[in-house]
């Protein structure tokens, strides 16, 4: 059996393109794990262009075509399956990713052409399909999928992996790697211990609901690897790859897992850099000098905003104090603080808006994030929106799950006490003087272009400005170059 993979991010080009995903990676080791070795294609690098796939298609002749995609990517990946479908019909094609998980069904009202959506954790979905294309299984057995039968659309049950060193190694060497940036990332657990009314992480890995119509509607189902297993592929990643430069993708890390790992890099004399998400509060001044010394060069905290009143809406805990601290130590230790603000949050308001602006210009950090709100699929929000003073338009997942070069912000899909939500956005966009609302993931807000300028030892606005000038190049070497320059400083 031929297994296709591959993955697009959008016609415009980011900075994180260049960054190996690890979801690609772990299935990629599910599926070698089978016995199957796969084939991926990185549909976001400039030499594989969609006729280079397509070609490519028509004489392999694969028989799963798996996609992963974003928001920005999904109509290119529409228009992709689309033409697959219609040449190879025969082909079974796979849609996957935070995206599918988010919007669910409502990807087959802009595309029949996918066979299966998978929804959460793709590792017991995949081989479920292998083995029904083998023969093995029935397709109403296949876990963590929704399917088209009949004119219906049928989602099958939800399993979770409940060990997760249970899990196939990931594996990297599907990729190209030395066409990256030599960062691995790392995912230690599968849940998030906050209960942020706003976000939507623990209904993509999967959770349990507690009292429906309270704030927080539901609980995390709580998984984490070993602190064996994190060690294991860190050891693959620096003695197999090459790589030295990690990034954790928790939303939250586990406090003592990160002190733990830390000290063993110490212990190990390892000679890394990494990044990873935090809170406010979560570390000390003694953690953050520990995490230093082992090669920690940054940290991204959701201050998001400093209204007391709309962080207690938000599921937020910590106070301006708090935060004051927690970047002064961030400070002191040479870590640089990345934090993310959020404007928009509904009940904001001009005075809120005016205490976040105080907030950060008196922050010791070095970079600041300001994002608008955006009401997703499974967020608390979304699940009790009465909650929030919040009411839905009538299909509004349709409205947003292909939106093309709009923003989710410029689209109305929700009113908050009567407002529509786009008319209240561009109030808010007036009082919050921020001029980069639709810059998308730009490497200047980024917490590991820290770690990648730091290995190189420039300093970071160098890096930055290097990279957009590369992302923007005609010369599609110029980033190549940038990323030989990083393997070339950390081997």
């Amino acid at each position: 059996m031929k297994i296709f993979l591959t993955t697009y991010s959008g016609p415009n080009r980011f900075f994180d393109m260049f960054i190996p995903d690890p979801g690609i990676a772990q299935i990629a080791g599910t599926i070698k794990n089978y016995g199957i070795n796969p084939i991926f294609v990185d549909l976001n690098l400039p030499e594989n262009t969609f006729s280079a796939f397509l070609n490519l298609v028509r004489v392999e002749r694969p028989d799963i075509i798996g996609f992963k995609f974003f928001d920005t990517g999904f109509q290119g990946i529409i228009n992709l399956a689309h033409i697959v479908k219609k040449d190879f019909p025969k082909c079974c094609l796979i849609a996957a990713g935070p995206h599918v998980t988010l919007f669910r069904e409502h990807v087959f009202h802009q595309t029949p052409d996918f066979d299966f959506l998978v929804i959460g954790e793709g590792e017991l979905a995949i081989i479920d399909i292998i083995e029904y294309l083998e023969g093995i299984r029935k397709k109403e057995d296949i876990v963590n999928v929704i399917y088209q039968s009949g004119g219906e659309k049928i989602q099958t049950i939800r399993r979770l992996v409940s060990d997760l060193d249970t899990l196939a190694s990931p594996d990297w060497t599907v990729f190209p790697i030395q066409r990256y940036f030599p960062i691995i990332l790392l995912n230690d657990h599968r849940f998030c211990p906050q209960r942020c009314s706003y976000c939507s992480h623990n209904y993509l890995w999967g959770y349990d609901y507690s009292t429906p119509g309270s704030v927080h509607p539901y609980n995390p189902f709580i998984r984490s690897k070993s602190l064996s297993r994190i060690c294991e592929e860190t050891k693959r990643a620096i003695y197999n790859l090459g790589v030295k430069i990690f990034g954790f993708t928790d939303s939250i890390p586990i406090r003592q897992r990160l002190i733990d790992w830390a000290r063993i890099l110490i212990d190990n004399k390892e000679k890394v850099y990494w990044t990873s998400f935090s809170m406010v509060n979560q570390f000390s001044l003694e953690d953050l000098e520990l995490l230093a010394r082992s090669g920690c060069r940054s940290l991204w905290i959701g201050v998001e905003n400093a209204n007391e009143n709309l962080l207690g809406k938000m599921g937020k805990k910590h106070t301006r104090e708090q935060v004051l601290q927690t970047f002064q130590n961030l400070h002191k230790c040479g870590i640089v603080g990345v934090a993310g603000f959020m404007i928009g949050f509904p009940g904001e308001t001009s005075e809120s808006i005016d205490q976040t602006k105080s907030l950060i210009q008196n922050l010791s950090s070095s970079i600041n994030i300001i994002s608008p709100f955006i009401l997703d699929p499974g967020s608390p929000i979304a699940l009790s929106p009465s909650s929030y003073d919040i009411t839905l338009m009538d299909d509004w997942e349709c409205r947003i799950i292909l939106r093309d070069n709009l923003n989710e912000f410029e689209i109305p899909y929700y009113k908050y006490n009567g407002i529509p939500n786009d008319q209240l956005w561009r109030q808010f966009e007036k009082l919050s003087n921020y001029s980069r609302w639709n810059s998308d993931r730009a490497i200047s807000e980024s917490e590991n272009a820290v770690v990648l300028s730091a290995a190189l030892g420039i300093p970071m606005n160098i890096f930055v400005s290097r990279v957009n000038e590369a992302i923007i190049s005609p010369d599609t070497k110029a980033m190549n170059r940038i990323i030989e320059s990083v393997w070339k400083a950390t081997s």
